[in-house]
């Protein structure tokens, strides 16, 4: 009878145990998408506002990037820069919330050039860290179901 109740315990510790690791990772998959959609439209952001000065070379590189943003921050003490402040977490591995960025720009001369831009956000353990990717261009922040940035940009499906 002993061994019993202890097995049924064992199992039911176990059982505890696994839902509470599958409810880790749909926790941090809850948080994770919001933080990596609010990342791309940031970065966005920043971006877009680099590019309202004419004399502006607005940078193609994240590290780059968050400088600039940390400067738009400093500069605009408002909130309507809030999204300049949110740029700065993104890490040295361009990694932010379990998710993957990455950009490119337009290689066209100019204003035109610059101001083109392809920005992708990935899960780094798709199922686990995320599911859903983001990307966005200069006329938009898209989202993608499958959690593949080629389907994002190809499929552009607005973010709401």
């Amino acid at each position: 009878m002993r061994t019993l109740v202890c097995t049924a315990t064992a199992l039911l510790l176990l059982r505890i145990a696994a839902t509470a690791q599958v409810d880790s990772k749909l926790d941090g998959r809850v948080t994770n998408e919001p933080n990596a959609a609010t990342m791309v439209w940031s970065i966005s952001e920043v971006r877009a506002e680099m590019a309202k000065n004419p004399t502006a070379n607005v940078p193609c590189d994240l590290d780059a990037l968050k400088q600039a943003a940390r400067m738009l921050a400093a500069e605009h003490d408002s909130p309507d820069f809030a999204f300049a402040s949110y740029v700065r977490h993104l890490d040295a591995t361009d990694e932010f919330s379990g998710y993957r960025f990455a950009i490119s720009c337009g290689v066209a001369s100019g204003k035109e050039g610059a101001a083109r831009f392809v920005l992708t956000a990935v899960p780094i353990e798709l199922g686990g860290s995320g599911v859903r990717a983001f990307c966005a261009d200069e006329k938009g922040v898209y989202v993608d179901a499958s959690g593949s940035a080629a389907a994002c940009l190809a499929n552009k499906q607005l973010l709401k």
